[in-house]
């Protein structure tokens, strides 16, 4: 049987686009000629559970640049979890909500439950998007590389940057080739008078810290009150892996609505973790 391949000779560039600071400021960069080749494209995976105001910030930053703003999902992460809520024969690509209870042996359960979020409503569109930008089809396979992915990775998070081990497309990190860090791209952003990009994270993401919910309870009542309607449904569980124990969305294994998100400022202490915020990382 022949072989289905794709040959291109020059890969195209394309922006894994999360409309947050460091990859809203990539793209302006390269709109500035300060990162180059010019993109083909900007790929931003839509998953339904971003706070509003990411969703009017991405309406202004596609007017702002030279090359197209692909939006893509594969469904609706809030609405796909209330189903599942309701329905407990439906399958659910769950976020890592904290779980307390136990076993059927009875052995005591504590932890967070697998991430599967990420990958079916975030990394596995976005791919499907680039194949197709890259002229692929369904399980059509290449023999060279055909997309360079530039993902908005700063310097303070190197951590995070890894190797793609797929044939067809290679990583790329143009803010980590400039050594730039988050604060250089919010300065950037101010030199060149944009305004301040909104932070990306779904509202309900158990990953937020504490600095991030008493944000989100304090400047963006909207979105923290998703957030506690989204802890209230997840309580008992779903399907057959979970039911049985208690989920929650803040690691104190407490509703949402009844923790304390106060700092040490507030009780007349110094806190040198003042400055800092999530940074959509998963370090607990």
């Amino acid at each position: 049987m022949k072989e289905n391949f794709i040959k291109m000779s020059t890969p195209i560039h394309v922006i894994s686009l999360g409309a947050g600071v460091q990859s809203s400021a990539m793209s302006l960069m390269a709109k500035h000629g300060e990162i180059t080749p010019m993109p083909k494209a900007a790929v931003f995976a839509d998953t339904g559970g971003e706070p509003q105001v990411v969703y009017k910030w991405l309406d202004w930053l596609e007017k702002q640049l030279p090359f197209p703003v692909y939006r893509v999902t594969n469904g609706n992460l809030k609405e796909d979890i209330i189903k599942a809520s309701k329905d407990k024969n439906q399958r659910l690509g769950s976020a890592p909500f904290f779980v307390s209870g136990s076993t059927p042996t009875g052995s005591p359960v504590k932890g967070m439950i697998r991430r599967v979020c990420t990958s079916e409503y975030k990394i596995n569109p976005v791919t499907k998007k680039m194949r197709e930008l890259a002229g692929l089809v369904p399980r059509q396979r290449a023999k060279e590389l055909l997309v360079i992915e530039w993902q908005g990775i700063s310097l303070d998070e190197i951590q995070r940057s890894r190797m793609d081990s797929s044939k067809w497309r290679d990583l790329r990190y143009p803010l980590i080739e400039k050594r730039t860090t988050r604060f250089e791209c919010l300065e950037w952003m101010k030199e060149k008078g944009y305004p301040e990009p909104p932070r990306s994270a779904c509202t309900f993401c158990p990953y937020h810290s504490d600095i991030e919910w008493r944000r989100l309870k304090n400047d963006d009542k909207e979105s923290f009150k998703e957030a506690v309607e989204i802890d209230k449904i997840i309580r008992d569980g779903f399907g057959t892996t979970t039911v049985g124990n208690k989920l929650f969305l803040h690691r104190s294994l407490q509703p949402l609505d009844e923790v304390d998100f106060r700092n040490a400022e507030d009780f007349g202490q110094e806190d040198m973790f003042a400055d800092l915020e999530c940074e959509g990382m998963c370090g607990m």
